[in-house]
């Protein structure tokens, strides 16, 4: 392995840093792909750049505008440091050698750290599955089911795989500041008129917070 980055490799890490960050910035997929084709355009213009001098100075300035710009609360993927299951495995490690899971609930896959284990152990508990798909004794299919739910119980996972947009994750509600502000302007001055709902954003679409009228409770019951 080489000592240091050349500047092909620097000029690849920091292009996929940007576009991490673009991630981060623009929270509708439509909107970060105009910005992304934008940067890549930007990259474009000086990929054939022969002197090294200027390539060096276009690098350092391409660095000092990604560090001026970087998002306050960067999302984080749940395996790297920072993230909520960073170094979760690696009480795992050195047991998972030593030990053969014959039987597994579906939460106990997460201490599986290679890919090739958890395939293996999934389609083990796949064919659990199968072999009772087909039960037609509802008295012993619920039965496997409660014994089913105690197995699951008893092996969860004390330290579960969360994703950052579920509840307990790192980026869980962080776009809800932006669409409160959504809201707000496209509310008018003196407050809603009606109770209408809002109208969708795109066609064919629902309104936003449709979900809050929907549910809620009737102001003069019947």
């Amino acid at each position: 392995m080489a000592a240091y980055l050349t500047h092909q490799q620097k000029v690849l890490r920091l292009y996929k840093r940007a576009m991490r960050q673009l991630e981060s910035w623009c929270i509708l997929r439509d909107n970060y792909r105009f910005f992304a084709c934008v940067l890549r355009e930007r990259f474009e213009q000086h990929k054939n750049e022969k002197d090294m001098i200027k390539a060096t100075k276009l690098l350092r300035a391409a660095e000092e505008e990604l560090w001026a710009n970087q998002h306050p609360q960067p999302y984080i993927f749940p395996d790297s440091p920072g993230g909520t299951s960073y170094e979760r495995y690696e009480c795992y490690k050195k047991t998972m050698q030593k030990t053969t899971l014959i039987f597994l609930p579906l939460e106990i896959l997460h201490i599986c750290i290679y890919r090739d284990n958890y395939r293996f152990f999934a389609c083990v508990l796949r064919e659990r599955f199968e072999q009772h798909k087909n039960e037609k004794d509802m008295i012993k299919a619920t039965k496997l089911l409660r014994a089913a739910e105690e197995e699951l119980w008893a092996n969860q996972h004390p330290q579960p795989y969360i994703f950052p947009d579920s509840p307990g994750g790192t980026s869980y509600e962080r776009y809800e500041c932006y669409k409160v502000k959504q809201l707000e302007d496209e509310t008018p001055p003196g407050g809603p008129l009606n109770e209408a709902l809002p109208p969708a954003r795109k066609e064919g679409h629902l309104p936003p917070l449709w979900w809050h009228y929907v549910t809620r409770p009737r102001e003069q019951p019947m």
